[in-house]
C-alpha cells in the first residue's frame, strides 16, 4: 500500500496546516487543496498483518487526482522480490520464481488469482493503494470527513529533513464510504475503532501515515511514506510478448 493525507499549505479554515476548528471535513479540505496538481510522488510502506509483512517501495503516476499507475518493488515472505506494476486497471508482476514456471518474465494478475500469495499480496496492496491513500493521490480524502470519529493536533516532528505537523485521526471503518486502507478488513472483524497518523510538510503534503489496530487477534500495522513530489517517473506496460495471462 498506497497510506496517506495531507494538509494544504494555503488557508483553509485557518493558517498554513494550523487548522481553527479540527474537523474531518476541514481536514478532508485540507487535504484536497493540498494535494491538487500532483503529478508522481515516490512511496514506501509496510504491512504487517500478525507475523507476515509485506513492504515495497516504488513510484507512482497521479492524473486528475487519481491514482494512474505505479511501479514498485516489494518483498514477500516464501517468495522474494517481486516487482509490481500497476496501469490503469491492469496489475503484472515479476518475480524470479514465477517467471521460471510460466516461462515469462510478467505474469498478468487477475482480482481472483488462484495463487494463495498473489491472491494475498494483491488484496494487501489494493487494500493500500487502490484506495488512493498509499500516495499523493487525493482521491480517497473525502472518505475522512465522514468516516472520522475524532481528531486532534499532536505536535511538530521533523520527518525526512521535513517539519511536519502530526494529526491524530480515530475512524470509524463502518462509516460509508470505505476507501479508508483495511476498512473493510476492520469492519468485518468487528473492529469500531481504527486510529490512524497523520504527518503533514508545511506545502502541506503528506510524508507519513500510519495505521495500527488489532483485527481477529492479530495486530494489524501500516506505515507508509511519501517523498519525492512531481519528480520525472517512466512508468509503461510490459511488451505483450513478455506477458503470461494467468495468476
Amino acid at each position: 500500500m498506497s497510506l496517506l493525507l495531507t494538509a494544504c499549505g494555503s488557508t483553509v479554515a485557518g493558517v498554513g496546516n494550523n487548522l481553527h476548528n479540527l474537523t474531518g471535513t476541514s481536514l478532508t479540505a485540507m487535504l484536497t487543496r493540498g494535494t491538487e496538481g500532483i503529478s508522481s510522488a515516490h512511496v514506501t510502506f509496510a504491512v504487517t498483518v500478525g507475523r507476515t509483512t509485506l513492504s515495497g517501495s516504488g513510484d507512482e503516476r497521479i492524473s486528475d487526482n487519481k491514482l494512474q499507475s505505479m511501479d514498485v518493488v516489494e518483498q514477500l515472505p516464501g517468495m522474494g522480490t517481486i516487482d509490481v506494476l500497476v496501469d490503469g486497471g491492469a496489475v503484472y508482476v515479476r518475480n524470479t520464481q514465477l517467471a521460471e514456471t510460466v516461462g515469462k518474465p510478467w505474469i498478468a494478475v487477475p482480482a481472483n488469482s488462484s495463487n494463495p500469495q498473489l491472491h494475498q499480496m494483491m488484496t494487501q496492496l489494493r487494500s493500500l493503494l487502490g484506495s488512493g491513500m498509499g500516495g499523493g493521490a487525493p482521491s480517497s480524502y473525502d472518505a475522512l470527513g465522514t468516516a472520522a470519529t475524532s481528531l486532534r493536533k499532536v505536535g511538530t516532528q521533523t520527518v525526512g529533513g521535513s517539519t511536519t505537523t502530526e494529526y491524530s485521526v480515530t475512524v470509524d471503518p463502518s462509516r460509508p464510504p470505505s476507501s479508508i486502507p483495511f476498512s473493510r478488513e476492520a469492519k468485518r472483524a468487528g473492529v469500531s475503532d481504527v486510529p490512524v497518523d497523520i504527518w503533514v510538510d508545511s506545502s502541506g503534503r503528506p510524508v507519513r501515515v500510519t495505521m495500527n489496530f488489532t483485527a481477529e487477534q492479530q495486530p494489524v500495522s501500516v506505515i507508509s511514506t511519501v517523498s519525492e513530489y512531481n519528480a520525472p517517473v517512466h512508468i509503461v506496460a510490459p511488451p505483450a510478448s513478455e506477458i503470461f495471462n494467468g495468476g
